[in-house]
């Protein structure tokens, strides 16, 4: 129990509990100021019942000493039940109608039914019968050949809503791994995965019986229990309670679905290799002789090529258990959206590779993999999308730096094999601890470098012209937004305002007045939808500062944590961030970072940056360590 107090960030249970009534009266004013009090209330308002079921699923998860929170007792649920029985407020009482659902044992069920016959304070009809809650329709979808499949569970509300539940599975045995709430009936949500599938993948679409349904998710629990917690994963294992409980509203009896439960059967693969039996090496030598390798004039002899090609291949060979051949469009974007970042630094020149030998590759292996002509076209566009966001990690300072350092920690210490992240392309080799072998190469990041920084200011000529002078105090500009949403937006702008005027001051609060004005001219729909203002303004402000690096970067003075407490929203803000980039026409998202395309919405401390980084590129200085 002594370790409680270091996660006060989950909400802080431990409300003093006294016998008198006098005394407990000032518990009840104290509570009323307790920040978990707070969250419930902020979710009891909240029109989606997902919010308060989530948040207390959340609690549920973080106490009851089963979802691998170490510092938790396994009677720190039992605590918090306390409190919430033994203070009688509106808030703890629409906890308890949600923990009489999700209680992991019957007795504690019993003890909150108890209470909650005593309780008088009115409650919504979905909260009240919220065990009257059914699950009217299951499905599975996922992409053909893949092991993770996403489970959607639409369930209707008490009075008449309809939403749906996904749960994702990762397969082979690995189990649950996220959940997530939508507000979408199954069908909607079912058209709108498919069409944003990336690039261009067709998606698998299977309705399944409720209990079958039910076993499998049960199962896929059971397989996931043992898996570490993720503290950056906000739903998992934070909605585990929530899966429990919904599944409880299908029938029991069925068998689990063998798609994420065990290992598929390999035997009717169109080549029929498994890892265990392929060479990576004779793979690459059967594509180097191939006419796909030929038409980029690929030389496996040459160190460039020769490292490119093993690292697709050995991705092929060691994920999955699968033909090293048989790619699909999220095994594309996964090589070189997390693959690649996180396993390997090439030299600039190698990383430039990357993109005409995978495309090269691709086309080589999708007839022999049995892909049509339409399939290899998805692969080829989702090689072309997800480029560009690895090359801009790939030739960062940030990550040349990184490579030299490794080099010469490996040179010191030998250890060249054994620090997870390895050093490909030249200087892997020779190992004489240059970052760059020759000008070409350094020309050659630092070309790439102005064009990544130009993407930042608005184009070439905006960086040519770009100077620090600071943002000046401006107010907001709503000439080219519709009147109808100028009441939404400007609420959203004073919550805005308020975060800037306590944080980072002017010149962010006018880059986000800019941006939020920017945002509601392009889709002003947006401010027409029924939804939190608070919600509206963390997205706004979290990319506007995440896009200025204020926040959430390793020299940054505020966490993205931080920046969303003080709006009150949990989860993270890049899916309602999004929504706000894609009506901004300079900005977009990628790498996991907001790209704000402009310079007057760059602070004056991020485009002093980006002047020092532009002179040094083009006056040809070295971006290794100093």
């Amino acid at each position: 129990m002594g370790k409680r107090g270091n996660r006060r960030k989950r909400g802080d249970a431990r409300l003093r509990v006294v016998s008198s009534d006098e005394a407990q009266q000032r518990v009840e004013v104290e509570a009323e100021l307790q920040p978990l009090m707070q969250e419930l209330r902020t979710h009891m308002r909240d029109e989606d019942p997902m919010g308060l079921l989530a948040f207390v699923s959340s609690l549920v998860a973080a106490t009851d000493g089963r979802h691998g929170f170490p510092d938790h007792s396994a009677v720190a649920l039992d605590d918090l039940v306390d409190s919430f029985i033994d203070i009688d407020l509106a808030e703890t009482t629409a906890a308890l109608h949600v923990l009489a659902a999700f209680a992991p044992t019957d007795v504690m069920r019993a003890r909150i039914a108890s209470t909650l016959e005593r309780r008088r304070q009115p409650m919504p009809r979905w909260l009240a019968d919220l065990s009257e809650t059914t699950v009217t329709e299951a499905a599975r979808i996922g992409y053909p050949g893949e092991p993770g499949q996403n489970f959607l569970v639409e369930h209707r509300w008490p009075g008449g809503d309809l939403a749906t539940y996904v749960v994702y599975d990762e397969g082979l045995g690995r189990g649950v791994k996220d959940a997530f709430p939508t507000p979408m009936r199954l069908a909607d949500l079912d058209a709108r995965m498919r069409e944003n599938a990336p690039g261009g993948a067709a998606m698998t679409f299977h309705p399944m019986d409720l209990a079958t349904t039910r076993a499998t998710i049960e199962q896929g629990l059971v397989n996931g229990a043992g898996r570490p917690v993720d503290d950056e994963n906000e739903t998992w294992p934070a909605g585990r309670p929530l899966v429990e409980w919904l599944i409880t509203l299908m029938p029991a009896g069925g068998t689990p679905h063998p798609s994420t439960t065990s290992l598929p059967d390999f035997s009717d693969l169109p080549r029929g290799w498994l890892a265990a039996d392929v060479d990576p090496d004779d793979v690459a030598e059967e594509f180097a002789a191939s006419d796909e390798a030929a038409a980029i004039g690929f030389d496996i002899e040459e160190v460039h090529d020769e490292a490119t090609i093993m690292a697709v291949v050995e991705f092929g060979w060691q994920l999955g258990m699968r033909d090293p051949l048989d790619w699909d469009p999220e095994r594309v974007i996964v090589f070189l959206g997390e693959y690649l970042p996180s396993t390997v630094l090439p030299d600039p020149q190698t990383a430039q590779r990357f993109g005409p030998v995978l495309e090269a590759y691709l086309r080589w292996a999708a007839p022999r993999a049995g892909r049509t002509g339409k399939e290899r076209a998805a692969l080829l566009r989702a090689a072309r999308a997800e480029l560009p966001d690895y090359l801009e990690v790939a030739q960062s300072p940030q990550a040349l730096a990184l490579r030299q350092a490794l080099v010469d920690y490996e040179d010191l210490t030998e250890m060249w094999d054994d620090l997870g992240v390895v050093v490909i392309g030249e200087g892997r080799q020779d190992r004489d601890g240059s970052a760059f072998e020759d000008d070409s190469t350094e020309d050659l990041f630092g070309t790439t470098l102005l064009e990544s920084l130009a993407r930042h200011v608005g184009g070439q000529a905006a960086l040519e012209a770009l100077d620090d002078r600071p943002l000046p105090d401006e107010e907001l500009d709503l000439s080219d937004v519709p009147t109808d949403t100028h009441d939404r937006v400007r609420e959203v702008q004073s919550l805005v305002d308020a975060f800037a005027d306590q944080s980072f001051g002017v010149e962010l609060r006018t880059a986000a007045r800019r941006f939020l004005a920017r945002a509601a001219a392009g889709d002003p729909a947006i401010f027409r939808r029924a939804s939190r203002a608070e919600t509206a303004a963390a997205a706004v402000t979290w990319v506007v500062a995440r896009g200025n690096r204020l926040v959430g970067t390793e020299d940054a003075s505020m966490t993205v944590r931080e920046l969303m407490d003080f709006f009150g929203v949990k989860g993270s803000p890049t899916n309602r961030a999004q929504v706000f980039l894609n009506a901004v026409d300079t900005s977009m998202y990628t790498t996991g970072n907001p790209i704000l395309g402009a310079a007057d919405l760059l602070v004056s401390s991020n485009r002093s940056s980006i002047l020092g980084l532009r002179d040094r590129a083009n006056t040809g200085l070295p971006f290794g360590l100093d």
